[in-house]
């Protein structure tokens, strides 16, 4: 599963990912398309909403990195 797909199977649009982590929108979708690496602020932030540990969150953002190769 990639960010893209958590963050979706959560039900949440990047909207409202953005609103509860205060992070801009640009941001979570630059994490979702692998332009740009979560911080570890960010990654605790995206963790907390979406109910899940740090290292599962990283697995998720790795499957992200690998679509794209």
């Amino acid at each position: 599963m990639n960010l893209k797909e958590l963050r979706e199977n959560s039900r949440y649009s990047i909207t409202q990912v953005a609103l509860l982590t205060n992070l801009n929108r640009q941001t979570i979708w630059n994490y979702e398309t692998g332009k740009t690496s979560p911080t570890l602020e960010s990654v605790i932030k995206l963790c907390k909403v979406y109910g899940i540990s740090r290292e599962k969150f990283i697995k998720c953002y790795e499957e992200t990195i690998n679509e794209i190769k």
